[in-house]
C-alpha cells in the first residue's frame, strides 16, 4: 500500500494550519503563549521561528507534538510519504528548518537556570532533532 500524507513544508505552515484547523485566531494563541499577534504571524510567514519554550507550549495548544511542529513527521527519523516521492530539495529544506530549531532550542536552554527542570526535556527534545536531521541528510545525499 502507497499512502502519501501532505505535509506542510516548513514550521510556519505547520502550526498555521493546525491553527486554522482548531478554528482558533492568531490573538488566541498570542494570548495564550503571552505573545503578540506580530509573532505569532512572523513565524506563519517563516520571517522567525518560535524559541524552544515557545514550541512546547505551542504544541500543547495545538494539541500536537513538538516533534511534528518541528518536522512535520509523528515519528523521529521515519517519514510518512515515499522516500522516491520526497526530493532532495525537500529533505535539504525540513534540514534546514530542523537546523534552525536547533539553534532557538539551545538558544533557549543557554538562557535557563541550570536548576530548571525543563532543561532535561529539552536536551531530549534538541537530541532527537539531531538525529533526525542526521537521519534527513542521509536520505538526501542518497536521492
Amino acid at each position: 500500500m502507497n499512502t502519501q500524507i501532505t505535509v506542510a513544508k516548513t514550521i510556519g505552515k505547520r502550526i498555521l494550519n493546525q491553527r486554522s484547523s482548531l478554528r482558533l485566531s492568531q490573538d488566541f494563541l498570542a494570548d495564550h503563549l503571552g505573545l503578540t499577534t506580530e509573532t505569532i504571524n512572523n513565524w506563519e510567514t517563516e520571517k522567525t521561528v518560535p524559541f524552544a519554550d515557545q514550541l512546547i507550549q505551542l504544541a500543547n495548544i495545538l494539541h500536537s507534538d513538538v516533534l511534528w511542529l518541528i518536522s512535520g513527521n509523528e515519528q523521529c527519523g521515519e517519514f510518512t510519504e515515499p522516500t522516491s516521492i520526497i526530493t532532495s530539495n525537500q529533505l535539504n529544506s525540513w534540514s534546514a528548518d530542523i537546523g534552525n530549531c536547533r539553534m532557538a532550542l539551545s538558544n533557549a536552554m543557554d538562557c535557563m537556570p541550570p536548576e530548571l527542570s525543563a532543561i532535561g526535556t529539552l536536551t531530549i527534545v534538541y537530541e532527537k532533532l539531531d538525529d533526525l536531521q542526521e537521519t534527513i541528510c542521509k536520505q538526501a545525499d542518497k536521492i
